[in-house]
């Protein structure tokens, strides 16, 4: 059981997760059953996993997402953001509670691999991502949610992230978007303030066991931060960060 706590009666556990489809930090073969152990300790209402398998080979061909739900009495709901090893690869939303309203918002821009040509790097190859946009009823309560992970091309990711607010705040109600993002804390948290959007942190989440900076996010709409800390499990090279919002 986590140690966090909030001064709120009925906070919101939410937290946000790069699995590393599953595999510990310097490995690769990813073990479903440690995703969901790790993700059962953090006490979740909602939970939003990146780099998510479902049906690859490297991940004895698990539905992540949905044996996690299932392990941990969730909704769940699955966006793959392209096809790999046999199987799909994406972003999963898991709530306790229900699902409403899901759409899957395409980001295009960024690339996977770049090679150098001289003094400058080229993109190589494509990489689709995507981001969730959902109700959610949890305990009588809706709140809009955009679950993500975005590009590490710094120009793409900042595009991106538009996009995905424009979209989030299209929804009525308490508004969290949360994801990989990509991007340092203090950028967030400059960019966010004159929205008069609330970020938790800083807390750093990458690498897992010798963490420097943030990339993992947690930004809210008419919900207010009311404790953040980032845990390290026995899956992944990032953090979870988790936070009490109310």
């Amino acid at each position: 059981m986590m140690s966090l706590q909030g001064s709120a009666p009925n906070p919101i556990r939410v937290v946000t997760f790069n699995i590393k489809h599953g595999a510990p930090e310097d490995g690769y073969s990813g073990d479903v059953e440690a995703v969901a152990q790790a993700c059962s300790t953090f006490e979740a209402d909602i939970l939003a996993l990146q780099e998510v398998d479902c049906g690859v080979r490297r991940s004895g061909k698990a539905d992540i997402a949905r044996e996690v739900a299932g392990a941990l009495g969730m909704r769940h709901y699955f966006a793959p953001t392209r096809r790999f090893s046999g199987g799909l690869y994406g972003n999963a939303l898991l709530v306790n509670g229900s699902i409403e309203e899901v759409e899957v918002l395409p980001l295009h821009g960024g690339r996977r691999h770049s090679l150098p040509f001289g003094p400058y790097k080229r993109g190589l190859l494509p990489e689709a991502r995507n981001a969730i946009i959902a109700t959610a009823k949890i305990r009588e309560r809706r709140v809009a949610i955009a679950a993500t992970h975005l590009a590490v091309e710094q120009d793409v990711n900042h595009q991106q992230l538009e996009r995905v607010l424009e979209k989030l705040r299209e929804r009525e109600g308490p508004k969290i978007l949360l994801g990989d993002l990509n991007q340092r804390y203090k950028k967030i948290a400059d960019a966010m303030k004159p929205k008069g959007l609330h970020v938790a942190g800083p807390r750093a989440t990458s690498p897992a066991h010798t963490p420097n900076k943030q990339l993992d996010h947690i930004i809210t709409e008419e919900l207010c931060v009311l404790g953040v800390e980032a845990v390290p499990a026995c899956v992944s090279d990032h953090r979870a960060l988790i936070a009490l919002v109310d």
